[in-house]
């Protein structure tokens, strides 16, 4: 909970984070221009989330070019 902070060794991470984004229109579809990402305080091992990022980075197939 806030002033906590993190607990080593957790296999979870929960955290409160506040949005900013900016979006522009692209025809029928909205697109992110730009997004803040403002982390309030965090429960767990947010270092688990690094992991997982890492992992799909390594086991997802590259997408098709048309």
């Amino acid at each position: 909970m806030p002033r906590e902070g993190s607990l080593a060794g957790s296999e979870y991470a929960l955290l409160m984070n506040r949005y900013n984004c900016e979006l522009v229109r692209d025809g029928e579809k909205w697109r992110f221009r730009r997004m803040t990402i403002d982390n309030a305080w965090a429960l767990g091992n947010p270092e688990i989330l690094n992991a997982l990022a890492t992992y799909r980075a390594l086991t997802t197939k590259p997408k098709q070019s048309k």
